[in-house]
């Protein structure tokens, strides 16, 4: 039992406790510490640095090659750009291929080109989907087109209009190089960027035109371990690689925990199969999953510092971030449990269940109330789609906007206008919105009522579950005798029954013999805690006394009980 508490210890017990106790190093803390050490510094000093000239290549992209109309003080990126005549049209495709050709006279910055291998400049891509494919080829059209200054391939017909009666999108692709100061402190000194104008006629109507660009490192860039931060990344990755190793010797420890409680003797592997897959998934809490997790984005965070050459630095980015969001989440784990800094998690966790159940309720509503508006309110522009429904519809519950959208809503349908947005933050914000705080605070009251346990408490349920025969004889005694004790004390108050008009006279006078006889036992138990009460002190015959008038009250009533359960 020594040898399974201590295991018990070294799985659930506190890192500085556990050093307190045993002066066992919480390797694990400085780990976690480090982790959150590096990930921050990859996020500050690479990803940042390279964001921040990213943003600033976006807001010059915009302006070129989306919404000419941008004036200085605007470093605001569009979203879109609506185009809605053919001569606009031809205007803006020709807008485009003259500026990529002719790049430098429009910039600041020297930027560069790739090159064929007879050394022209690579061509302009169009590159065009229809709404009917084969219809297009036996009209001779083209999916792909390469466009020059002096050739706009398909915007130099005469017949633009029937060729756009065709189009469902369409798409205009080139691609500039970056050169930059070595000085800039960045992770590469050349990017490569991929351009895209996006055309969408789906619909007819307008054009609406979008800017999708996207970077990567260009293929003769020399990585410099100490200039480039890459001995950032190679830390995190030996960090992550022994936290997860630390997880590993964590799950295999709990396994060591439940051979010595089922007293298997066949090996851990025997142990593990032998396991159901619901006790398998036991082993795997909400900390273990997000440590993984992490980790796991941690060394793809930093694997993908060596490899952007063919790598899209958004992606680089995104798991770099989630890296660092679950390295500083991690380390709440080591919070004591049962202190104030580890409220948040201990209330969310009593409440997560019922929230969870909660929304299921609410999301049909929500949703209905989304659709009616694409339904009723397109034209105001701010439900055009059901994403963007949603996502006016959260905005609104959250109090962002209401006045903008309500009015707008009014004047689309004076009396439906009101009568939707009146129910809706009605319901929503005073309902909705009273009932999560009150879910949540019945969560956070009930840490009063049951304090948590420190430690993993969950887990060592878990462990109790997986038990030996032995064990599980043992608790089906205690179960018994517990149930055998709230027999007897209700045989003991059973007392003059209040609901006698219930019963007929023979019934009656049944009951009231009963009750006699109960009042009997009663007093004659008490005469024998009298006769206890006058050895009692320091008579040794006392506890002698005592163990026999238990005996005396047990073999008598007990066959009573068994009887009558």
């Amino acid at each position: 039992m020594e040898k399974i508490g201590r295991l018990k210890d070294r799985l659930y017990m506190a890192p500085l406790k556990k050093y307190e106790k045993y002066g066992k190093f919480p390797w694990k803390i400085i780990i976690q510490i480090l982790l959150i050490v590096f990930t921050t510094s990859q996020t500050i000093l690479v990803v940042n640095k390279s964001t921040t000239y990213s943003y600033n290549q976006y807001t010059l992209w915009n302006y070129l090659f989306l919404n000419r109309d941008v004036q200085g003080s605007d470093t605001t990126i569009t979203n879109s750009y609506n185009i809605f005549g053919i001569s606009h049209l031809i205007t803006v495709v020709q807008d485009t291929v003259e500026r990529y050709y002719d790049i430098n006279s429009q910039t600041i910055d020297n930027y560069g080109y790739k090159y064929e291998s007879d050394g022209d400049k690579k061509p302009v891509k169009l590159l065009v989907e229809y709404f009917d494919n084969s219809k297009a080829f036996k009209m001779g059209y083209e999916i792909e087109y390469e466009l020059n200054v002096g050739n706009l391939g398909p915007f130099s017909q005469d017949n633009l209009q029937e060729y756009l009666n065709q189009v469902k999108t369409f798409e205009i692709r080139f691609i500039l190089l970056h050169h930059l100061n070595k000085h800039m402190g960045l992770a590469s000194d050349c990017y490569e960027w991929n351009i895209i104008q996006k055309y969408d006629y789906s619909s007819h109507g307008t054009i609406t035109s979008t800017l999708d660009p996207s970077r990567t490192t260009c293929g003769d860039t020399n990585y410099n371990i100490l200039k480039n931060y890459i001995w950032i990344s190679i830390c995190t990755i030996i960090l992550a690689i022994s936290s997860l190793s630390a997880v590993g010797r964590y799950i295999h420890k709990r396994l060591e925990l439940v051979i010595q409680l089922t007293g298997l003797s066949s090996g851990t592997r025997a142990a593990w199969e032998s396991l159901r897959i619901s006790e398998k998934l036991k082993f795997f809490n909400v900390w273990v999953i997000i440590v993984i997790v992490g980790n796991l984005f941690q060394i793809f965070g930093g694997i993908l510092s060596f490899m952007d050459q063919n790598t899209v630095l958004t992606v680089h980015e995104i798991v770099v971030g989630f890296g660092c969001f679950f390295a500083w989440i991690g380390v709440i784990r080591f919070l004591n449990h049962t202190s104030h800094s580890y409220t948040i998690v201990n209330t969310m966790g009593r409440s997560a269940e019922t929230i969870g159940f909660y929304i299921i309720g609410i999301v049909p509503i929500f949703m209905g109330y989304a659709f009616l508006a694409m339904c009723i309110f397109w034209e105001t522009g701010i439900y055009p789609n059901t994403p963007m429904s949603l996502i006016a519809n959260y905005a609104v519950v959250n109090g962002d906007s209401v006045y903008a959208f309500s009015f707008a809503g009014w004047q689309e349908s004076a009396f439906i206008g009101q009568l939707y947005y009146y129910t809706f933050i009605v319901f929503f914000i005073c309902c909705v919105h009273n009932l999560f705080i009150a879910i949540i605070e019945r969560g956070f009251s009930s840490l009063r009522d049951l304090p948590p346990v420190q430690g993993d408490e969950s887990s060592e349920e878990e462990e109790d579950e997986v038990s030996s025969p032995k064990k599980q004889r043992l608790e089906e005694v205690k179960r018994k005798k517990e149930e055998k004790r709230r027999a007897f004390k209700l045989i003991l108050n059973a007392g003059p029954h209040r609901h006698k008009a219930l019963y007929d006279e023979k019934t009656l006078s049944k009951i009231q013999g009963m009750d006699m006889l109960v009042q009997e036992i009663i007093s004659n138990i008490k005469t024998l805690e009298r006769m206890l009460d006058n050895y009692k002190g320091n008579d040794p015959a006392y506890e002698t006394l005592k163990e026999h008038v238990k005996s005396i009250i047990e073999i008598q009533i007990e066959p009573i009980i068994e009887h009558m359960n």
